[in-house]
C-alpha cells in the first residue's frame, strides 16, 4: 500500500468520528423581569418582560407562574389583576428565576346618584318609619351615605334613615353621599294624633232650677295630641253649658249637653232634664248644687 492510499484510508476511518461530535450545552445563568414590580387596578393587565442570560443559552425557553391567581394571573408575560392584594409573578428558564412582586388595589367606581324609596310620607307624632336610600351604580366603590332632618324639632332622623316624629309640621329628610355628595329628600309631614272617641261620666242628669253639675269628657286614645272639646246645649233657654262643662238649669224642661272633640269631632252627649224648685225627694248637698256628680 502506498503513501498516498494509507493517508486517504486513515481520513476515511476518522470522519464518523467528527460528524457525531456534539455542541455543547450553554446553561442558563440568570432571569431577570421586568420591572421588578408593578401596581395594578383590578380588572386591567401589563406586559413584564424576561431576560435570560447568558444570551446564547442552549434552551432560553421562559415559562410563567402566579402564587396567587386570585390575585394576578399570568399568559406570556401580560398579567392580569384579579382582585386586590399582592402576588409573586415569577419566569422560570431552566433552573433560573426570576420575579416581579404585583400588588393589586381596588378599582374606584365613582356614585352617581343616590335616590329615596319615598318623596313624601305622612307620620303621626310619635310614629316613625325608616327610609331607604339606594346608591347608584351598584358596584360603587363607596356606598356610605350620612342623613339629616331640616327642622329636628319636627322630625328626627338617625344614621340608619329611620325617621321620628316629634311635633306637628313638616320637614325635608336628606341622605347624601360620601363620594360625590349626591343628595335625595323626602319630604314628611307629622300629623297630631286624632282624637277617636269621647265620653261623658254620665248620659242624664236632673237638675232644679239654679242648679248646676260639672260634666267629664274622657277622651280617646289617651294621647290624643289636642284633648280639647267644646260644649254646647240644645236649649240654652232650660240648661246652658260652659266651656269647662259645667251645666246650669235655668228653667223646666229638657236640653241636650253635647261634647265634641276638637280633633277629630268625636262627640259625646247628656240630656239633662230640669225640674222646679222642690219638685224632688233627692238631697243634693247644701251647696244647692247637683251632688258631687253622683247622679
Amino acid at each position: 500500500m502506498n503513501k498516498t492510499l494509507f493517508l486517504f484510508t486513515v481520513a476515511l476511518l476518522a470522519l464518523p468520528l467528527s460528524c457525531s461530535k456534539k455542541a455543547p450545552n450553554v446553561k442558563v445563568e440568570s432571569v431577570t423581569v421586568v420591572p421588578a414590580s408593578l401596581s395594578l387596578v383590578e380588572g386591567t393587565s401589563q406586559q413584564v418582560r424576561a431576560t435570560v442570560l447568558p444570551a446564547n443559552a442552549t434552551d432560553p425557553t421562559v415559562t410563567w407562574s402566579s402564587s396567587n391567581t386570585q390575585v394576578a394571573t399570568v399568559n406570556a408575560g401580560t398579567v392580569t389583576a384579579v382582585k386586590p392584594g399582592s402576588a409573586t409573578i415569577t419566569a422560570t428558564a431552566g433552573v433560573q428565576r426570576g420575579t416581579c412582586a404585583v400588588t393589586v388595589t381596588a378599582r374606584i367606581i365613582n356614585v352617581s346618584a343616590v335616590t329615596l324609596n319615598k318623596s313624601k310620607t305622612t307620620i303621626i307624632i310619635g310614629g316613625s318609619e325608616t327610609l331607604t336610600a339606594t346608591v347608584s351604580p351598584a358596584d360603587a366603590s363607596d356606598k356610605s351615605v350620612s342623613w339629616s332632618s331640616s327642622a329636628p324639632a319636627v322630625a328626627t332622623v338617625d344614621q340608619s334613615g329611620k325617621v321620628t316624629a316629634v311635633s306637628v309640621g313638616t320637614a325635608d329628610i336628606t341622605v347624601k353621599t360620601t363620594d360625590g355628595n349626591k343628595t335625595a329628600t323626602c319630604a314628611v309631614t307629622v300629623d297630631p294624633i286624632v282624637v277617636t272617641g269621647v265620653t261623658l261620666d254620665t248620659s242624664n242628669a236632673t237638675l232644679y232650677i239654679g242648679e248646676n253639675v260639672v260634666l267629664t269628657p274622657t277622651i280617646t286614645p289617651a294621647n290624643a295630641t289636642d284633648q280639647s272639646v267644646n260644649w254646647s246645649s240644645s236649649a240654652p233657654a232650660v240648661a246652658t253649658v260652659d266651656q269647662d262643662g259645667r251645666v246650669t238649669a235655668v228653667s223646666v224642661g229638657s236640653a241636650t249637653i253635647t261634647a265634641t272633640a276638637v280633633s277629630g269631632g268625636k262627640t259625646s252627649t247628656c240630656v239633662v232634664t230640669v225640674q222646679a224648685a222642690g219638685g224632688g225627694t233627692e238631697d243634693y248637698g247644701s251647696g244647692g248644687s247637683y251632688g258631687e256628680g253622683n247622679f
